[in-house]
């Protein structure tokens, strides 16, 4: 939703992607599904073996990683992509918004959801104390609730 150019947090990952071991761990050791996701879990055990296969088997070749490394680069390299989304921000601010924040993410903390409330001051907060990034497969239940929320 903005430039990500000032975060400290964003620029430190970027210069860590960018580096030639950063390069190189995307590409040649598929780090993203197989490290960086499980360390995004606020609790390990949640992530079965079964459904982690499922998140590395689509990056089983070296020329199947491009994807996941440009995911990683754009989180600073979109900046003036995310900068024209956030100059936008006020067509969003007529929707019905609800933010499900993951208490536990590693690289996203508090103060990235403070910024987001700043920006939607009228958006509903669901905070999952227990999950880190990825909510949906972390606690469901709670993303299913919050939709069904919606839905009635």
């Amino acid at each position: 939703m903005w430039s990500n150019a000032e975060d400290p947090t964003v620029v430190r990952i970027d210069r860590f992607v960018r580096s030639f071991i950063g390069r190189f761990l995307y590409r040649f050791m598929n780090i993203s599904p197989r490290v960086l996701l499980p360390a995004s879990f606020a609790e390990k055990k949640r992530l079965t073996k079964r459904v982690h296969r499922q998140y590395v088997a689509p990056f089983g070749r070296r020329s199947e990683r491009e994807a996941p490394y440009a995911l990683a680069r754009a989180l600073l390299g979109s900046s003036a992509f995310y900068d024209a989304l956030w100059a936008r921000r006020s067509e969003l601010a007529r929707l019905l918004l609800t933010l499900v924040w993951g208490e536990r993410d590693p690289a996203f903390g508090e103060q990235h959801l403070q910024r987001r409330i700043r920006a939607y001051p009228s958006a509903q907060v669901v905070r999952v104390p227990d999950a880190g990034h990825f909510v949906a497969e972390e606690r469901p239940v709670v993303l299913i609730g919050v939709l069904r929320a919606h839905a009635t």
